[in-house]
Formats: C-alpha cells, structure tokens, sequence
C-alpha cells in the first residue's frame, strides 16, 4: 500500500511538472509577440514604444501661475530660517522626558530623554529624539484629540495655563489641559 502511495505522489508530481513547463512555454510566447509588437527601435537601437499616446493629444490645463498656491518656507522641512512652526512653546517635563510643545495645532518640537546621556563624557546632555534645529528638523504633528465636540486641527491655536508643567514626586500622570476656540 505504501508503494501504491508513493508511485501516485511521483506521477502527480511528474504531472505537475509537466503542466508548470507547458504554462511557461504558452506565456513566454505571448509575452514576447507582446513586447515585439509594442516596440520598435530607433537608429541608435534603443526602443521606442508605440503605444504611448502623443503629447499633442494631452488635455491642456486651465490654470493660469497665479492659480497655482505657493509653499512658504516656514511649512518645509529644514527651512533655514524659520523652522519654529509659530505659536507659543510649552514645556513639559517628567522623570523620563523633557517636551517641548508648540501651541499651534501642539507639535511636539523637542523631546529629550533625560535618563539616557549622548556619551559618557557628557552625563548632563541628554539623548534628543526629536529636534527642531535647521537641518536637523524632526518633529511629531499629529494633532490633539477634544474630549467633546468638535476636533481641533493642526492649525489651531492652542492657550495653556502655565508655559512649564512638570510631573510632581509620586506621581505617574502628567495632565496638561489646553484649550482653544473653534472659528476664533
């Protein structure tokens, strides 16, 4: 009985083979009348295609320059002069991290991890995970979430009641409540 089993395996597998090289054989034919009749070459040997549809027939454009909006240095990453994104900056501090927020739409520019030095030689300078120095510009914009109603977007204007929080001894929570008005 073990024979009979492995004798079906092999023929199956013969079958398999078979029928993996014939759908090769089909396929690779027809992909090559495909590429052969869909290109052409030039007189320096380099192929052209044929299919393409010509520049003359493109839809031309409405818009006129002024119409089209421009970015200002400010919103682009690396921005020599103005990487500060505007707003008013908060600063959190907890026994792990030292947050630096912007108050427009709450960015968080900086954000060090205070228990973790650069190096050795250099105990009270801590690991920068986010930075908003030119050139090295990485900040986190995600935006905020509202406890009720409407959402604020990363727009918005945001109003603290201190510039510094820091987490309290024994404490495992720091909450920072921010506020801000909708069309205003």
């Amino acid at each position: 009985m073990d024979s009979q089993r492995l004798i079906l395996v092999v023929a199956f597998s013969f079958v398999l083979l078979l029928m993996w090289q014939a759908w090769n054989d089909d396929n690779a034919a027809l992909l090559k009348q495909t590429q052969t009749s869909a290109m052409t070459t030039t007189a320096d040997g380099s192929p052209v295609r044929n299919d393409l549809p010509s520049a003359a027939n493109a839809p031309q454009a409405a818009t006129s320059a002024a119409d089209v909006p421009a970015a200002h240095a400010s919103a682009m990453p690396g921005a020599a002069a103005g990487t500060n994104i505007g707003g008013g900056q908060i600063r959190l501090i907890s026994d792990v991290l030292d947050l630096t927020i912007n108050t427009q739409g709450g960015v968080v520019q900086r954000a060090d991890l205070l228990g973790y030095p650069i190096n050795l030689e250099h105990p009270d300078q801590p690991v920068r995970l986010l930075n908003d120095a030119p050139g090295l510009f990485n900040v986190a914009q995600s935006g905020l979430r509202a406890t009720a109603g409407a959402a604020p977007d990363h727009y918005a204007q945001f109003k603290a009641e201190s510039d510094t929080f820091r987490l309290a001894d024994g404490q495992d929570k720091l909450v920072v409540p921010l506020t801000w008005e909708q069309d205003g």
